[in-house]
């Protein structure tokens, strides 16, 4: 695929633009660079709240907004490689995803009593993923996704995965450790019409067991992504394991990160 030569290129002219700094969401209630500490205070876990008193999450803590996401094309120029035509089309152009989301994710703990950590990275936007998507929707990239097996890991609410499936037409797998946020998901998909195109699986790649069980699913996949995953020194091994268990022999894992490991 064209998305690994693409990606470096793509890469330097985000950096020209601005357009991938976390700092550049923050005014829109997203995710910014403080919310790494806040939510990993718990020895990397994310913080625990004892007064947990259930877990479903009602429709007041939830919303949907639009997100626009414009083709990569490794130019400098902010426009990428075209503009208009949004919606969910195969074609080129700007997409426009609806995502449902936690309006406020600081409010996560109250809902979290059976899950195994309290962390509630997964409800909010990085920029990472943004990225992601806008390589996966590019010429060269998107006219290969609808032929390929494909996982995206660490997903949260799912940006390059509805990407691939809504532009890209792929049949593909969403993981994240956290129930809610691929309860999210789901939701997310069917407000995009690809319900049918999206399976959802509970994965924690700390769990040797757990990742075996979604390889056995589908795997072993042609394609894995995934968008800013590398936040914890103690995640790299075990999603270098991960990704070793779930591609295909000749597949391609794509792993997008803003570099907060030195």
């Amino acid at each position: 695929m064209a998305a690994l030569g693409l990606a470096a290129a793509v890469a330097a002219a985000a950096r020209d633009q601005g357009r991938y700094d976390e700092s550049h969401f923050e005014g829109d209630g997203l995710a910014n660079e403080a919310d790494i500490q806040a939510s990993l205070s718990n020895g990397g876990k994310g913080a625990v709240n004892t007064d947990v008193v259930e877990d479903t999450l009602p429709e007041a803590e939830l919303q949907t907004d639009e997100l626009v996401l414009r083709p990569c094309s490794g130019e400098s120029s902010p426009e990428g490689s075209g503009s208009g035509g949004g919606g969910s089309g195969r074609g080129g152009g700007e997409l426009v995803l609806s995502l449902m989301h936690v309006r406020d994710p600081s409010v996560m703990h109250k809902y979290a009593k059976h899950q195994k950590t309290k962390c509630n990275l997964w409800a909010r936007m990085w920029s990472s993923s943004s990225l992601l998507a806008e390589i996966l929707i590019a010429d060269g990239v998107r006219e290969h996704l609808s032929d390929v097996s494909a996982i995206e890991i660490g997903a949260g609410m799912a940006v390059c995965a509805l990407t691939a499936a809504v532009r890209g037409g792929a049949k593909i797998m969403v993981t994240d450790s956290s129930d809610h946020a691929l309860d999210l998901v789901k939701g997310s998909a069917r407000l995009n019409g690809v319900a049918d195109s999206l399976s959802c699986s509970r994965m924690d790649w700390h769990s040797s067991s757990s990742v075996s069980g979604v390889a056995v699913q589908g795997g072993p996949y042609e394609f894995v992504i995934g968008s800013d995953v590398l936040f914890a020194s103690m995640n790299v091994q075990p999603i270098v394991k991960a990704i070793i268990e779930l591609l295909a022999p000749g597949g391609l894992a794509v792993v997008i990160d803003p570099g907060r490991l030195r």
